[in-house]
């Protein structure tokens, strides 16, 4: 960052095409300075640029150099012990920047290894730098190269590429094979030359089956194969209205993709029933389904009471027909009292 020149009593003189050398005896005379009070180099003091109108007048002693300002050291003040001329100055202390470098050289696509950077220190304000060689040696990201590169060159953040792991096939395989872990090679390339659908973890190759014929050396892709799931599907053709239980569904494998509302076990069909007809061996999904009536009205349900230590069942008319978990009105046919109830099972409630 450039600071400002502020000026304060400076003589300004007509602009000049070039700084006068009485201005840039000024510029090292402030470098010496800041170099010697902060014990550092003069190379590494940076003096603003100063205004090109300014006209630095001869100065029969040395300028006076100090820090006007006892919280900063980014301004000095420069005097002139000879005349009433004044100036302020903004200046920049630049330290050594950690960078990376390469070790090696490097083709365009090769993979980067661990080896093949080391950390340095260089006087740099460049931008898009590597700094830290945990950033890429502790990283769990592999990259490759994006250009060929020179040993000593500055590691860039451009040069670097993200990878990820491809399989390809190592033999053909036919629709309906399984695919395994073992049928395939893994190959390393820039994530920028890969397709979404060929990114997956390699477990999903556990009891993957082809959904298509693939050829040798093909990179394989979500779309080629079928992952095992182990879900609930019917048995036998099901009527709209008919009750859904072990007797017409069972868990069997189905390879492919899933609808987000796949009935996946029994627990999760308990007390339902179709609302459309359902073809043998198809999937059970919940949106198929809606809970089936535990009594309709006019059946006789069993309505337990407690109080307390006491219970007590009784014999009710049901006024509607009543789902699992549904609050119902029910009838004493013999005292003609309406009680509510809430649902418990087929032809049972409790009472509220």
């Amino acid at each position: 960052m450039v600071f400002a020149i502020l000026l304060g009593s400076a003589a300004i003189a007509q602009e000049s095409p070039a700084p006068d050398n009485n201005k840039r005896e000024l510029v090292q005379q402030i470098q010496s300075w800041v170099a010697v009070n902060e014990e550092i180099e003069s190379h590494q003091v940076e003096v603003a640029a100063m205004d090109r109108r300014l006209k630095v007048p001869d100065c029969d002693n040395t300028f006076t150099i100090a820090y006007p300002y006892s919280t900063s050291k980014n301004t000095v003040q420069v005097t002139c012990p000879d005349t009433a001329w004044k100036i302020f100055v903004s200046v920049k202390i630049n330290q050594p920047q950690s960078v990376l470098i390469y070790t090696r050289d490097m083709n365009a696509n090769e993979l980067l290894t661990p080896s093949d950077i080391k950390s340095t220190a260089i006087m740099t304000s460049e931008r898009g730098l590597f700094e830290k060689l945990d950033s890429i040696r502790n990283s769990n990201q592999q990259y490759s190269l994006s250009t060929s590169v020179k040993e000593g060159d500055l590691v860039r953040k451009n040069h670097l590429l993200q990878t990820v792991k491809v399989f390809s096939l190592k033999r053909e395989i036919l629709r309906g094979e399984s695919i395994k872990a073992s049928d395939v090679k893994v190959s390393i390339v820039a994530r920028s030359n890969s397709q979404a659908n060929q990114r997956f973890p390699l477990s999903l190759l556990n009891h993957a089956k082809a959904l298509r014929d693939l050829t040798k050396d093909s990179i394989l892709s979500r779309r080629d194969f079928g992952v095992r799931h182990q879900v609930l599907m019917t048995t036998s053709s099901i009527s709209r209205g008919q009750k859904i239980n072990s007797s017409n569904v069972q868990i069997n494998n189905y390879f492919g993709d899933l609808p987000s509302d796949i009935a996946l076990k029994l627990a999760d069909i308990t007390h339902m029933e179709a609302i459309r007809n359902l073809k043998a061996e198809q999937l059970v999904r919940l949106s198929d389904l809606k809970p089936s009536a535990m009594f309709n009205k006019g059946d006789s349900v069993e309505l337990t009471v407690s109080r307390g230590i006491l219970t007590v069942t009784v014999d009710m008319l049901a006024l509607e027909s009543g789902r699992m978990d549904q609050q119902v009105d029910l009838l004493n046919p013999e005292s003609n009292e309406t009680v509510r109830a809430i649902v418990t099972g087929p032809g049972r409630a409790q009472g509220l």
